[in-house]
């Protein structure tokens, strides 16, 4: 004799840097309790825009499939506001940037217009107290609701995984 099957929906509401954002994360499991769907959706509106009717209807779509967004991260994000640059493969300029989230997986860069998407680019961030910055190898994975790019960090030997976990330690102290 099997359960019945079930939804677990956790919701989250916060204030972020002048935003508003709402997570959310639904669970659902067969008869026997076996996880058979794990979806989720943030969604991040500027806290003088935001409303109650834009939230529900956010919570609204999440519910009945229409909004499912980012698959979930294997990483968790620090947000933080950092200054870097960055440049495609493409070219051999760079551009002045800042990040707003990063983890070990990825970060998210403040872009003036998404770049395409399977980009190819090296993002550099300086740690608090270094000297010199970190080169990261980058792939845009996706676009966010703000017009920010989503980036991946791709190709990293264990040297350059353990930069990366040291820059983000630094960054949460700081």
């Amino acid at each position: 004799m099997g359960m019945s099957s079930g939804v677990v929906f956790a919701f989250l509401l916060f204030h972020y840097q002048s935003s508003v954002v709402v997570q959310t994360h639904t669970r659902t499991t067969d008869r026997f309790g076996q996880v058979v769907g794990d979806t989720g959706a943030v969604y991040r509106v500027p806290a003088d825009i935001s409303s109650h009717s834009v939230i529900t209807s956010f919570v609204h779509d999440v519910f009945t499939g229409k909004r499912t967004d980012a698959p979930r991260r294997r990483h968790n994000r620090l947000p933080v506001k950092v200054s870097c640059r960055y440049r495609t493969t493409a070219s051999a300029a760079f551009v002045a940037s800042n990040v707003t989230e990063i983890g070990v997986g990825g970060a998210l860069l403040e872009t003036k217009a998404p770049l395409a998407l399977d980009t190819e680019l090296t993002l550099e961030i300086t740690p608090p107290g270094a000297a010199a910055p970190l080169a990261i190898a980058s792939r845009v994975s996706y676009h966010g609701p703000s017009g920010n790019t989503g980036l991946r960090f791709v190709t990293r030997d264990g040297d350059g995984d353990r930069r990366l976990r040291e820059l983000i330690r630094r960054l949460r102290a700081s």
